[in-house]
């Protein structure tokens, strides 16, 4: 594990230059039919992922756990 770890490719995923993301993305992409896929590294940047893909535009009203 340490041999593959030192020896991964390496970029910078927020800049679409990792290619381990790249795969990752472009097989979940694939195997749910879709056009493309995030990775996001927990499940609360999943759910804010979610939430805020329906929100037209993000103001603080319409963030979660902010008062209107």
């Amino acid at each position: 594990m340490r041999v593959a770890i030192a020896e991964a490719e390496l970029g910078d995923a927020d800049e679409g230059e990792d290619p381990t993301v790249n795969r990752l993305e472009t097989m979940a992409a694939e195997r749910l039919g879709k056009e493309d896929a995030v990775l996001v590294t927990s499940g609360t940047q999943g759910n804010m992922v979610a939430i805020l893909s329906q929100c037209h535009r993000a103001t603080p009203s319409s963030s979660v756990g902010t008062p209107t």
